[in-house]
């Protein structure tokens, strides 16, 4: 009997834990972020539910996703956006029967930011080049693809300033490698009056 009270104390103690911190997630009193700009919910089926929060602190804008369930509540900080982030044209992919989240929103003048989250481990997803490793990347473009058919790989284009930067852009191919994209090659190309595009290399 003893032992029975115990074990219902226990649950009655976590379950009440989940719900308070569920409800700060959403009214944002969890953590010093700042001041809770806004709470956008993301519904993404058998990928799961999630808060998508945006914080002022100063002149800095911080974003923090966040996923609760009855044991956890889990965040995460995303980098490199500004006043507006979503999700991107095709929320929710799956790389090796793992469920990834890809989060974008445009920042500067004419820039696109882009995040992509493994839900499995709730961790962000590097991109590497031979420079560093960085867990969001930018297309100043725009231009932003992701092919999920084998060879996977990522497409991005930035403007050439070198050339006409209204037409003229530097595409970058990004492989997925099993933990992180990871650069491949460049080339040049022209986008022509039709919008289609020619390669320069």
């Amino acid at each position: 009997m003893k032992k029975r009270l115990i074990i219902i104390l226990i649950v009655i103690v976590s379950a009440s834990v989940f719900v308070l911190e569920a409800l700060k997630l959403r009214s944002g009193q969890t953590a010093d972020f700042g001041e809770l700009i806004s709470t956008t919910e993301l519904t993404l089926g058998d990928a799961g539910n999630y808060l998508l929060q945006k914080y002022q602190n100063g002149y800095d804008s911080i974003w923090i996703l966040s996923e609760s369930n009855f044991w956890q509540v889990k965040r995460l900080r995303i980098d490199g956006f500004e006043d507006l982030a979503a999700v991107c044209s095709r929320p929710t992919f799956q790389i090796d029967s793992k469920n990834f989240l890809c989060l974008s929103g445009y920042v500067g003048a004419h820039s696109e930011n882009v995040v992509m989250v493994e839900l499995n481990k709730f961790v962000p997803i590097a991109f590497a080049d031979d420079e560093n490793i960085g867990y969001n990347i930018i297309s100043d473009a725009p231009y932003f693809v992701f092919n999920t058919a084998s060879p996977r790989k990522l497409i991005v284009d930035m403007r050439n300033y070198d050339k006409n930067p209204l037409i003229d852009s530097i595409r970058s191919y990004y492989k997925w490698n099993g933990m992180r994209f990871v650069f491949d090659k460049s080339e040049e190309i022209t986008y022509d009056e039709k919008y289609s595009v020619t390669s320069s290399i």
